[in-house]
């Protein structure tokens, strides 16, 4: 799980850095799938996922094929 939210100089994760841990998940065998919390954004955050989710469109695509 990766728990990600924007706030206060705290950026959502790059796409780039998110397919490196499913990379290196996935080559331990450990990889299940992606969940990002909070999905929508809460009242204290500046953005949640779903606020940038086609900047990260590639990385679910490529993450779920085989």
């Amino acid at each position: 799980m990766v728990a990600v939210w924007a706030g206060d100089g705290v950026p959502l994760p790059d796409p780039g850095w998110v397919w490196g841990a499913v990379e290196a998940l996935r080559g331990v065998g450990a990889f299940s799938g992606l969940l990002f919390y909070p999905w929508t954004r809460p009242r204290w955050a500046e953005q949640a996922i779903k606020d940038v989710l086609p900047a990260y469109e590639e990385v679910f695509r490529r993450a779920f094929s085989p």
